[in-house]
């Protein structure tokens, strides 16, 4: 648990510096629904993400990847992960995966 608190930490930082840049200046949290897409961030790019941080961290893709895809869609398996990340609202994002 305490591993994917660590990468969730860096993964957050990353993806909120990312749409912060977008917004401007304004709230995320009170920003229109928008997806990855929406900020500019494609799965390749968040794949990408994943891996460094699992990289840094020691650990396998997969360690950090099944919890994402149980926090996100409550099930071990389905389509590629990275492509269903970057679909889903920002705000359903940050609620299940960073806890806000």
């Amino acid at each position: 648990l305490n591993l994917l608190l660590k990468a969730n930490q860096k993964i957050f930082k990353w993806l909120t510096d990312k749409v912060d840049l977008q917004l401007a200046g304004e709230n995320i949290v009170k920003a229109p629904s928008k997806t990855l897409l929406d900020y500019g961030v494609d799965a390749k790019n968040l794949e990408t993400l994943y891996r460094q941080v699992a990289e840094e961290l020691g650990v396998k893709l997969v360690q950090l990847a099944q919890p994402t895809r149980y926090y996100v869609q409550a099930t071990t398996v389905g389509p590629p992960l990275f492509d269903v990340l970057v679909h889903v609202d920002w705000e359903v994002l940050r609620a299940r995966l960073f806890l806000e």
